[in-house]
């Protein structure tokens, strides 16, 4: 049996918020509370906690039924809230805040352009930059990718992939590619020597003995018959001073892949003995 009983109206209705809240990385966001109806003179003044190892913490200086969300790192985070209203307290159920992974912003990569034989491995692309995890490259899409730069030391097209990978608060970006070109070297004959030549009945060939070549790259040479055909003969077969005219052709092969002559003849004078 109750006696001299009390009942105390509720100073505010139903308290309406979100009991899950989805932001991405980086965007401003709030939580929010909306009495659905507060008793006429009786300010509702708010507490606002997060959880941290189990413990419900107090933010401090937030007393508003709004609370702007600072900016943390991608995870689930768990929010509670105190309205007071005269000697009525209600405590909020958890509200859960997911914090998402976002699109980084990163540099792209660039191929190297005017980038000809050298003998050498070459960097084939300028490095990209990103402050939101790192660019890896590989010669495959599929293949083993790293933060070194691809080279290439071969004349040839080449396609350079790259990645992006994300920090714990960024996505990955998946790999894009690049075409860079590393053109053959250009070389001339620099001159050629012949077997002396005694004129014999019109006759206008000639025995090449020696090729030479300039802008050969790091200390190669050529091999005649392996690397290289050379053929000459006499413009005028009578004797005399007479100029020869030495035709080259490249063999198949890495000499050819990686050489290209810019001219494939030389005439040179030589003579023809009596």
């Amino acid at each position: 049996t109750l006696a001299n009983a009390f009942i105390m109206e509720i100073p505010f209705g139903v308290l309406r918020y979100d009991r899950t809240k989805s932001v991405d990385y980086g965007a401003e966001a709030s939580l929010s509370v909306t009495p659905e109806k507060v008793v006429e003179g009786k300010p509702v003044s708010y507490m606002w906690y997060k959880l941290q190892n189990n413990i419900l913490e107090e933010i401090t200086g937030e007393t508003g039924s709004t609370y702007n969300l600072p900016i943390m790192n991608v995870g689930d985070y768990i929010y509670r809230f105190k309205a007071i209203c005269d000697d009525y307290t209600y405590l909020s159920e958890d509200i859960t805040v997911t914090v998402n992974k976002v699109a980084p912003t990163y540099t792209a990569p660039t191929a190297k352009t005017n980038l000809s034989y050298t003998g050498l491995a070459q960097d084939l692309v300028e490095a990209g930059s990103t402050e939101h995890g790192r660019i890896e490259y590989s010669l495959e899409e599929n293949g083993t990718y790293s933060t070194d730069i691809p080279t290439g030391t071969n004349a040839g097209t080449y396609t350079v992939w790259y990645k992006v990978v994300g920090d714990n608060n960024h996505n990955d970006v998946a790999p894009q590619r690049l075409t860079v070109e590393i053109a053959k070297c250009k070389i001339s004959i620099s001159g050629f020597e012949i077997a002396p030549k005694t004129y014999k009945n019109g006759d206008n060939t000639a025995t090449v003995t020696q090729v030479t070549f300039a802008n050969l790259q790091n200390g190669e040479i050529f091999v005649r018959d392996a690397d290289f055909a050379a053929a000459a003969k006499f413009e005028n077969a009578n004797a005399g001073t007479r100029s020869a005219i030495l035709t080259v052709t490249l063999s198949d092969g890495a000499k050819a892949e990686n050489y290209e002559l810019e001219k494939n003849t030389l005439a040179k004078e030589f003579t023809i003995e009596q």
